[in-house]
């Protein structure tokens, strides 16, 4: 029976490596596999979360078993031992330590109340990787390494943008508790509506990178880029406090860019939305800052009917819950003249905002404005690669570890191995062709994104400023009801009001991304056809 165990254990160890060798694929943002495969990237974190389980149980079984095995025949040397060229058990117990402290601090209760916790612990991936490695050796991690090498020219992507600082060329107080900020970008770069970015403010933090949902659309605001941030934590008071305490007054000539409002961009990350043009009746159901997604849905759907890509819908209806009455002001930022000026009087749009709060006497204040004089040219927003780019890195990053790999190998490993496997411990080859893979990533990979940016002359990145008008109540979208005190129950009246003349209800769920950890789902668009 200690054989049997024995051999479960080996076979539990071998149906771990399946789910690894999937592992970092959902993770690499700026893959084209699952736009392929129509699977929003804030969706595929969920398939890199139900892959980590399946194998950190299938991984734990298998640590267990030997954990269990080697007292029992009197191997307990095992936990310790680490042989040259045999799986090595001091290597494997390392690597499942790791391994459980990443999963442990990546569970639900752990994540919601310490994202920090759980952010810096995922970082340890590195070591789990390398314990791998060094516990199984080359030729497994050839069988796995698909995903880890997509994974590492994605953070070479990532980290090339991320070395770009931009500057906030508007930044004001729509609300007591909003902040809408706006970014430059290159006329030329498009993003779906409602995609997601990662903004770093190195003045606040270096370290602290947060994901804000887009709430301008590509095909209307050409020249630039906006999101809502909402204060509800140490980094977003810090920011109201830089804006609010310092009085900041937009960038000119004369008020240069501060640097702790030049901000480093990751992104846009988003997903093609063009389904929902094809229905006539729409229903979005926010709370709060969770609006965010709808305002870039809405501004899409009315620069299509603009420009004729599709027909007018029908009706829009918005019901939208807020605790307080002055963040009503965000539906200002939207203008129907500028948008839809041809369409604007066969619009139907029915906004029915909720306020919470009952006692809003001397609640309303007036949005902070930034000036709107600004230098002539900024910095802003652009993207590190296309398809074809990201094509050319994977090859060139595959020939080179294919160069590397053989010429290491040929005059280096083999001249003292002989393809004995016995000069070379399994760990040390095994570290060895790891190496190979990132070196060709980091060095044939990094020189062609070097030589496609000289090529296209991005290395710049300078564009005209672009104008930042003020919020203006005559222009912008006004709430059809405003109902305090109340929250909308989707029963009664509501529901009838909303229902009458409709025939076939379709919902789905929208998600603003899968990054939020204290409201969770920002809303729920309803399609109604």
């Amino acid at each position: 029976w200690q054989r049997k165990f024995n051999i479960v254990g080996g076979r539990l160890g071998a149906a771990g490596a399946v789910p690894f060798a999937c592992l970092f694929f959902p993770v690499a943002r700026f893959s084209s596999l699952f736009q392929l495969i129509k699977i929003p990237f804030e969706h595929s974190i969920r398939y890199h979360i139900w892959i980590g389980h399946i194998m950190m149980v299938i991984w734990s079984a298998h640590s267990i078993v030997y954990v269990m095995y080697w007292p029992i025949a009197h191997k307990s040397k095992e936990f310790i031992l680490w042989e040259k060229t045999s799986i090595a058990g001091f290597t494997g117990m390392f690597a499942w330590i790791v391994g459980l402290l990443i999963w442990v601090t990546s569970l639900n209760p752990v994540r919601k109340q310490r994202f920090e916790l759980f952010y810096y612990t995922h970082q340890l991936y590195i070591l789990f990787v390398i314990g791998f490695v060094f516990h199984v050796g080359e030729k497994w991690l050839a069988m796995m390494v698909a995903g880890i090498f997509l994974f590492t020219i994605d953070r070479l992507f990532r980290f090339l943008q991320s070395r770009r600082h931009v500057e906030v060329v508007s930044a004001r107080m729509i609300s007591s508790e909003t902040i809408e900020l706006t970014f430059a970008k290159l006329p030329n770069m498009n993003y779906p509506a409602a995609s997601v970015i990662f903004v770093n403010l190195p003045a606040i933090s270096g370290l602290q990178w947060h994901p804000f949902t887009v709430t301008s659309c590509s095909g209307v605001e050409l020249d630039k880029l906006s999101i809502l941030v909402k204060c509800s934590g140490k980094w977003t008071y810090k920011l109201r406090e830089l804006i609010v305490q310092e009085g900041y007054k937009g960038i000119s000539n004369e008020n240069p860019s501060p640097s702790h409002f030049e901000a480093v961009i990751e992104g846009p990350h988003g997903h093609n939305i063009d389904y929902l043009h094809i229905y006539k009746t729409y229903l979005f159901v926010a709370g709060g800052s969770g609006i965010a997604p709808f305002l870039s849905i809405i501004k899409d759907l009315l620069h299509k009917v603009q420009t004729k890509q599709r027909t007018p819908p029908e009706k829009i209806v918005l019901v939208w819950a807020v605790r307080k009455l002055d963040e009503l002001d965000i539906l200002k930022t939207i203008s129907l003249e500028s948008i839809c000026p041809d369409f604007i009087q066969t619009l139907q749009i029915d906004i029915q905002a909720y306020v919470t709060r009952q006692d809003i006497e001397g609640e309303k204040q007036q949005a902070r404005e930034n000036g709107v004089k600004i230098k002539k040219q900024v910095r802003g927003i652009s993207r590190t690669q296309g398809y074809k780019l990201y094509a050319a890195t994977i090859l060139a990053s595959f020939l080179g570890y294919m160069l590397l790999a053989g010429v290491i190998h040929r005059y280096y490993i083999f001249p003292q191995d002989h393809n004995t496997y016995k000069a070379f411990s399994r760990a040390g080859r095994g570290f060895i062709s790891l190496m190979e893979y990132i070196a060709g990533v980091v060095f044939f990979g990094g020189a062609t994104i070097l030589a496609w940016n000289c090529w296209k002359g991005k290395d710049l990145h300078l564009v005209d400023a672009p104008y930042v008008g003020s919020i203006s109540a005559e222009v912008g979208l006004k709430p059809t009801s405003i109902q305090v005190g109340k929250r909308p129950e989707f029963q009664g009246e509501l529901m009838i009001k909303l229902y009458r003349g409709i025939k076939h209800l379709i919902m789905c769920r929208h998600y603003s991304g899968a990054f939020k950890r204290k409201e969770g789902v920002c809303g729920s668009v309803c399609v109604w056809t």
